[in-house]
């Protein structure tokens, strides 16, 4: 009744109304669907407070600590992500074992762990997903292996183009982008613009800033007036 009253999706009022019913896991399963709803379009202090709320519970543990990793490592606090999910790891089985394998690899990468970012993906056992050949390609691109990461990139995009949520396809691009910038900068080109488009029309404010930036630094590689820059600024000023 309650959810018939409110919809049926993930909705705060849902998730409130649950919670004073009673029914406490599924207003954790609300709270962390918004969440990630909140994280996916960069609003990463409502994401926080959705995902507190969950903790609070005691219910959801596994889901709330793999979505706490992807939080701290979007914050810019890989090495707490990976501290706090790596000591997680043990205790995690399923979908969720998959999912914090590969928040790990992610959190690995931004802190230049390539060869951990590889064991990792590894570990999740998924390695032909678009996810994990999004990983693979960056951590062969920092390992200096540009072929591998330019081929894992295109497999990547090609998978996450069949059945890839929008999100995956930006970040997809946005590899291939990276491994192609410096020979081929037009394709490079090409692959950020579509990023910044597909972020743009699906609402995914840090795959936008993410794609615009990449082409900021081509502006930049060709002596142009970095215009791109600017908006990338002002858009990354409203998360």
């Amino acid at each position: 009744l309650v959810l018939d009253q409110v919809g049926g999706s993930a909705d705060p009022r849902a998730a409130e109304l649950l919670f004073r019913v009673g029914d406490v896991d599924q207003a954790a399963d609300q709270w962390l669907q918004l969440a990630r709803e909140a994280a996916a379009r960069g609003a990463l202090r409502s994401a926080d407070e959705l995902l507190e709320r969950v903790e609070l519970t005691g219910r959801r543990a596994a889901a709330a600590t793999t979505q706490r990793v992807e939080l701290l490592t979007l914050s810019g606090r890989a090495a707490d992500a990976l501290s706090l999910g790596t000591a997680a790891l043990l205790s995690v089985s399923g979908p969720d074992y998959v999912d914090l394998c590969l928040l790990l690899a992610h959190a690995a990468i931004s802190v230049g762990r390539f060869t951990d970012a590889e064991d990792l993906v590894a570990r999740s056992g998924r390695t032909a997903e678009p996810r994990s050949l999004i990983l693979l390609a960056d951590a062969a691109h920092g390992l200096s292996r540009v072929d591998e990461a330019a081929r894992l990139a295109v497999e990547a995009v090609q998978g996450a183009r069949q059945s890839g949520p929008p999100a995956v396809l930006c970040e997809a691009l946005c590899a291939e982008a990276r491994s192609e910038r410096l020979h081929r900068v037009d394709r490079a080109a090409a692959c950020f613009a579509e990023a910044a488009r597909t972020a743009a029309e699906h609402g995914l404010a840090p795959w936008a800033v993410e794609a615009n930036f990449g082409l900021a630094t081509l502006e930049l590689l060709r002596d142009e007036s970095p215009r791109t820059l600017r908006q990338v600024r002002k858009t990354a000023e409203n998360f």
